[in-house]
Formats: C-alpha cells, structure tokens, sequence
C-alpha cells in the first residue's frame, strides 16, 4: 500500500495522525464520486497510520495486518474497545472488496466513515501502554 508523496513527507516529519487524516479526506472525495471501494480503501490506510503511531510499529513496513492488529487490540482490552469493534464491524468489508469484487453501498461507507472519525478522536486521547508480551504479538501479525 503506497502513501501520497504528501503522506510520505508528514510521516517523515512524524505526523502520522496528519496522514491519516488525509487519507480520511480523500475517502470523503470518494464518498462523493461514489467510489465506494475507494472509500473502504482509503480508511484502511487511516487506520494502518494510526496503528503505527499508537503502537510504534515502524513507519517503513507498508501492508501491516490491521484486522488482525485490532483484534489483538479488542482482546487484550488495548485502547478505546468499543470504537475498535465498530471499526470492526464497518470497515474490514475491505477484504471483500479487494478479494471478491464486492462493491459497498453508500450507507456501509457513511457507517465506515463515521466509525473512523470516532475512532480517530478517541486515540488521539487515548495514552497506550504495551507489555513486551503484547508488543510480540502485535508484531508477528505485521
């Protein structure tokens, strides 16, 4: 999953939530062409960017496993449970859209949409704090 030369200076300059939320933008300007696939497509990508930064996986490894990398999050009851499982719930539709063709409906992509805002405000204030054992899992999922 290649960033925007955009993408790539903030997270270079460390901001990655800045990134993310670029990527949040670019989903809405998809939303409105009725891109559907781009939308999921490009809120996969926020959500890979937030992870790396709440979680120090390292900004160079592109294609991290956020299905599994949140489910690892929700089990360990790491960070804001409830909007992870929403995420959950409205966005991993993605794996359908790239492997089967399948197209979301406008309303699947509002609930995405809005999971991903939600989401996004509540790591920013959310401090996470990893145990070696869980950093270990997290990263052989990577």
């Amino acid at each position: 999953m290649g960033y925007s030369a955009k993408s790539e200076e903030k997270i270079r300059d460390g901001k990655i939530f800045a990134s993310a939320e670029e990527k949040m933008k670019q989903a809405g300007t998809s939303y409105g062409l009725k891109d559907y696939s781009g939308v999921m497509s490009n809120l996969n990508t926020a959500l890979e960017l937030m992870l790396k930064e709440k979680l120090g996986i390292p900004t160079t490894i592109t294609k991290i496993d956020t299905a599994n990398i949140v489910e690892i999050m929700i089990a360990g009851k790491i960070g804001p449970i409830e909007h992870l499982k929403e995420v959950r719930k409205r966005l991993f539709v993605d794996a359908h859209v790239k492997h089967r063709g399948y197209i979301p409906l406008s309303n699947e992509c509002i609930h995405a949409l809005k999971a991903m805002e939600d989401l996004k405000k509540q790591l920013e204030r959310t401090e996470i704090a990893l145990t070696e054992e869980t950093k270990d899992n997290i990263y052989n999922v990577v």
